[in-house]
């Protein structure tokens, strides 16, 4: 009697550790086949995900717009020139004023004016310098330099006097007290053009080849 209990409960210990083992090894087998599945899905979302980036188009980025810069303003383009009609033509001078006391008349020594010169340094006319140059000795060209006209202080302007023997105002207002503060070290550009002209032989003291100045600074 006590042989057939030991033997079932031997046959029941038996079976109760086979039945452990195949759990174990279910349970075993289960969250292994658990952990591959959820590697495959979490590999095939990834390769979803990379896809659908890939099918999309790039969208390319739109270049911000350049600054627009203003345009200088350009200095006019020397025209001065000379031909079968003479000198004529337009240049631009650097520079600043002098002044020279010279006789308004030839035979009278006493009564002076103030004549103005325009020295410059800069010209964008390279024969203005050569006919400044070829005509020293005439009253409306000085060393580096070209006559305005006398300086009539109490009238506020800088006339000419035409051959006619009329006199012409040619710089007034805020372009005079421009060119009236201008100096070696502070200079002012003027343009201007020539004045053509077939007249040969002297000439009024206040008279000058050269007109329509314009002052800028």
């Amino acid at each position: 009697m006590k042989t057939s209990t030991a033997v079932v409960i031997t046959a029941v210990l038996s079976a109760i550790l086979v039945g452990g083992g195949v759990y174990y090894y279910l349970s075993a087998k289960a969250t292994e086949d658990k952990q591959d599945l959820q590697a495959q899905i979490n590999d095939l979302s990834a390769k979803l995900v990379e896809s659908n980036n890939q099918s999309q188009p790039v969208q390319a980025s739109t270049p911000e717009p350049a600054s627009i810069l203003p345009t200088p303003s350009a200095e006019p383009a020397a025209t001065f020139t000379k031909d079968t009609n003479g000198y004529h033509g337009t240049f631009t001078l650097t520079g600043y004023i002098q002044k020279e006391l010279r006789p308004r008349y030839a035979d009278d020594k006493t009564t002076k004016v103030n004549y103005a010169y325009f020295i410059f340094s800069k010209t964008n006319s390279t024969l203005l310098s050569s006919f400044v140059s070829g005509n020293q000795g005439n009253s409306y060209v000085t060393n580096n330099g070209i006559g305005l006209g006398c300086l009539d202080s109490n009238n506020n302007n800088i006339y000419i006097t035409n051959l006619s023997g009329s006199n012409e105002n040619v710089i007034t207002g805020s372009a005079l007290q421009t060119l009236l503060g201008s100096t070696s070290n502070n200079q002012v550009k003027l343009q201007a053009s020539y004045r053509t002209s077939t007249h040969e032989g002297g000439a009024p003291a206040c008279f000058s080849f050269f007109e329509n100045f314009q002052v800028t600074q």
